[in-house]
């Protein structure tokens, strides 16, 4: 009897932190717990609905990737969104682009580096950060250095933290 019940609190505990590894990696497995909340802006941000993008490259890759991109990068959009941020004189845009999972998401951002950015990394003339959070790839399209760093540290905090930072 009591190996049983022991076996049963075993299996008990196993499917509860089953359940648990779950629910953390469905945190970020959509662009809803990706985005950012008017609650994480600092003082002074807001959003706006036009797109702000440095960029033509960066929105045409969000406008048209599935007409345009799709079979190239080698991934299949599932989703896709976009929001931008007004701080003073300061304006751009983020765009997010979900994919079935990870490693698609990955591909398609070394496609968007070469894309974009014409290489790896930003430079003053396509200052995109480029990156993905789970199977989102996000693409930080802000001309202001400072800004666009402190969005890509809050995008990126998700990361870190497998979740969408939406908990208290």
């Amino acid at each position: 009897m009591h190996n049983i019940a022991g076996t049963r609190a075993a299996v008990g505990i196993a499917l509860v932190c089953l359940i648990w590894t779950a629910a953390a990696i469905a945190a970020v497995q959509n662009i809803g717990a990706v985005v950012l909340q008017s609650r994480e802006l600092p003082r002074g941000w807001g959003f706006v609905k036009s797109v702000y993008s440095v960029s033509e490259s960066a929105s045409d890759l969000y406008e048209n990737y599935e007409q345009s991109y799709q079979d190239t990068a080698g991934a299949r959009l599932v989703s896709k969104q976009f929001q931008s941020l007004l701080a003073g004189a300061n304006r751009g845009t983020i765009f997010y682009l979900e994919f079935e999972g990870a490693a698609q998401a990955n591909k398609v951002v070394d496609f968007a580096k070469r894309l974009v950015l014409e290489g790896e990394a930003p430079t003053a003339a396509h200052p995109e950060r480029i990156f993905a959070v789970g199977p989102t790839v996000v693409m930080v399209s802000i001309a202001d250095s400072a800004m666009a760093d402190q969005v890509e540290k809050l995008l990126r905090s998700r990361q870190a933290q497998g979740s969408s930072g939406l908990e208290n």
